[in-house]
């Protein structure tokens, strides 16, 4: 709806639609679901920034095998049934994953450290790594 120009008589129910249509559990969670990644690298290392705004340290699985990182996220809300009801809610549990293979990165010496939503990590490059070569066109 929000494509369609409105004036005051329609806009409040354009607002219904656009909410209505926004509060969808599996487009909002497909939507949300990705892992915002800075990579940056200098000779000895790579340093990767993830956004995991509302994770906890406990929640965040982080792999790297044959250059592969995968950062894992099982996020799991136990709701206490209390007195009252939801008029709104949009809290919720799932899973996010994101992989990016990191040429050359090796499993010893790397480090994560988690604080504010943000997760840093420090990942070694190996050092026998092949120099590029160029191919010579015939």
């Amino acid at each position: 709806m929000s494509l369609i120009p409105r004036n005051d008589k329609v806009s409040r129910y354009g607002d219904f639609f656009d909410d209505f249509f926004n509060d969808l559990w599996p487009v909002d969670m497909f939507r949300r679901s990705s892992i915002r990644l800075d990579v940056k690298e200098n000779e000895r290392e790579y340093l990767v920034e993830a956004d995991i705004p509302g994770a906890d340290k406990d929640e965040i699985e982080v792999c790297l095998e044959d250059g592969r990182l995968t950062i894992s996220v099982q996020k799991n809300e136990e709701i206490a049934e209390e007195q009252g009801r939801y008029l709104h809610r949009e809290r919720r549990y799932g899973s996010m994953k994101r992989s990016i293979y990191l040429e050359g990165a090796q499993e010893e010496g790397a480090s994560a450290r988690f604080e504010n939503g943000v997760l840093k990590l420090k990942i070694t490059k190996a050092d026998n790594r092949k120099a590029r070569k160029s191919i010579q066109i015939q």
